[in-house]
């Protein structure tokens, strides 16, 4: 939103006395009509006709004061301009810029939290489920999950782990299917693109299909990321359509691939730079002896050198 502005001394101008009220009224609406769409002042005569009368705008014309030989306005082929707009108002080329460099801002800040967000989830999904702690989902429990997918036709039940004796841990270590490791990936995609919808069979038979191919649960968790950070997906196209289903992230491997390579690319973006390293000059005169090991700093040797740099000592 741009707001319209006008000089806090416009009150008892003699201007917009001689124009009268209606008249003020009226190029103060057409004022901000046009800082709304950006015409630099320019109301055209529809618009116009909609906010006052033609002997009204024709009254603002004549307002002239002492010192200004032009009204309030001024006429034009085609509609009003308003007199002296740019020297109050920015222009519609400086409002895009501004708007641009806001977006770009809050686009960064975006892609700063949801890298945030992608590293703690990730870290969160790695970490084996705690037995205390409920779901969510009351249809999925918490389970571990390995770095590659097992394959379902090895894992179509958990196997449990067998004990040593009584109150050993297991030692056969506890492998998931590939349904409840798709349930993990809809969970994730739940909380961050769809909230209201629901784990259906469908949705776990099309993550099942990637999980399938050789993609982990972590790169699907990526894919989501991906899609939330691409404009087309989340509504900016000509349809004005939000693409975030299960079907158009997951639905094949080319989108899998091209949503996990814009989270990537995401997460390079965010590593910092690392530090300078300060490199401290050896002092040359008190050098350490060339393959030894340095001297220690003594307060003597503090000293001389303090003294040293300050041009020797006053005694």
């Amino acid at each position: 939103m741009t707001w319209f502005k006008v000089d806090d001394g416009s009150d008892f101008h003699e201007k917009v006395v001689a124009a009268g009220n209606e008249a003020w009224g009226a190029l103060c609406r057409a004022g901000a009509w046009s800082s709304k769409r950006g015409t630099d002042g320019f109301v055209p005569d529809n618009i116009a006709a909609l906010i006052a009368p033609e002997k009204v705008w024709r009254k603002a014309e004549a307002a002239k004061g002492s010192k200004s030989p032009v009204g309030l306005v001024e006429r034009r082929d085609d509609g009003w301009q308003i007199h002296d707009f740019l020297q109050w108002n920015p222009s519609a080329a400086a409002v895009a810029e501004a708007r641009a460099e806001l977006h770009e801002k809050r686009s960064k800040a975006g892609l700063a939290g949801n890298a945030k967000r992608w590293e703690a989830t990730r870290k969160a999904v790695a970490k084996p489920s705690q037995p205390d702690r409920t779901c969510e989902d009351q249809d999925l429990a918490p389970v571990p999950i390995p770095s590659r997918p097992v394959p379902e036709e090895q894992n179509r039940d958990r196997v449990e782990g067998k004990s040593e004796g009584p109150g050993d841990p297991p030692t056969t270590p506890v492998r998931v299917s590939v349904r409840d490791q798709a349930k993990t990936v809809l969970l994730y995609w739940q909380r961050i693109l769809s909230p209201k919808s629901k784990t259906t069979e469908p949705r776990i038979a099309k993550v099942s299909a990637r999980l399938a191919e050789g993609y982990t649960v972590e790169q699907l968790c990526m894919v989501v990321d991906g899609a939330k950070l691409t404009p087309w997906n989340m509504g900016q196209n000509p349809a004005g359509a939000m693409y975030t289903g299960v079907e158009n992230i997951f639905g094949n491997a080319d989108k899998v691939d091209r949503h996990i390579a814009t989270a990537e690319a995401a997460l390079a973006a965010m590593v910092p730079e690392p530090e300078p390293r300060i490199e401290f000059e050896d002092d040359p005169d008190d050098p350490d002896p060339p393959g030894e090991r340095p001297e220690p700093t003594t307060p003597e040797r503090l000293q001389g050198i303090i003294e040293a740099a300050m041009g020797g000592s006053d005694a």
